[in-house]
């Protein structure tokens, strides 16, 4: 596993170092305006990051982030243990997931800024575009659950409440883990989808829309960094928790 790791961060590497390459090179041979070079991009990225609002920016945005993830990971757990648990809400949820799934992402981003204000549109976005994949998740931890350890704690007869907090709860937990930085990576970025069509007060979609309509690509391409570096540390953050998780399940 450890040498796994290790060439796993080599290819990381060696792939890093021919992005920043080609992108130098390209850099160096365009405008500005079409591919900005590496050190107009630092530049830009430490007058963003030296700006008095970019605290609020960042805040506002993974505010936004942090309560549409919450507000999905409830539903979408609560949805799945109540699917589990009744074959009708079950049926129910299959054509609505599917219709969920189906939807272009812009159709949502534009219904959302018509029913919404332009700061909770985003938040209905992620949660409208995520919830699928929690659940989805959710149903196959809990499917793959033994049939004989649910018997048997039925036949002790322990109760409803104990079989979700004891045995779905730990299943669904493990079964997530993995699915985890993909989805909230998927989350931020269709947030930020939203922030630049809706134009909410201290964004950073907003911020990067600003950048655009004064044909500052360097200063996109400055946002587009600090969002890689975001998600970059919930997915270590992630992959921490399920390599513990596999830990303690050994």
């Amino acid at each position: 596993m450890k040498d796994y790791t290790c060439r796993n961060n080599k290819y990381i590497l060696i792939s890093l170092i021919l992005i920043i390459f080609t992108w130098g090179i390209l850099g160096e041979n365009y405008d500005d305006i079409i591919i900005p070079s590496i050190s107009s991009t630092i530049k830009a990225l430490n007058e963003i990051i030296g700006n008095g609002n970019f605290l609020m920016i960042l805040f506002s945005s993974l505010k936004r982030f942090l309560i549409a993830f919450i507000i999905t990971m409830i539903l979408s757990v609560i949805m799945s243990i109540l699917s589990r648990i009744n074959n009708f809400i079950y049926n129910l949820m299959i054509p609505i997931v599917a219709l969920l799934k189906s939807v272009p992402t812009m159709g949502i981003v534009i219904i959302a800024l018509i029913w919404l204000n332009n700061d909770k549109a985003p938040i209905f976005i992620g949660f409208i575009i995520v919830f699928p994949i929690l659940y989805e998740g959710f149903i196959g931890a809990l499917k793959s659950i033994d049939k004989k350890l649910i018997e048997m704690a039925r036949m002790y007869k322990v109760s409803k409440k104990n079989i979700i907090k004891d045995i779905y709860i730990p299943s669904m937990i493990h079964g997530i883990l993995p699915l985890m930085p993909s989805a909230m990576g998927l989350m931020l970025k269709v947030i930020i989808a939203g922030e630049v069509l809706g134009q909410p007060a201290y964004s950073i979609g907003g911020s990067m829309n600003l950048e655009k309509i004064y044909l500052n690509t360097p200063g996109v391409f400055a946002w587009i960094i600090i969002v890689m570096i975001i998600t970059s540390i919930f997915d270590f953050i992630i992959k921490l928790m399920v390599r513990r998780s596999m830990q303690w399940k050994a």
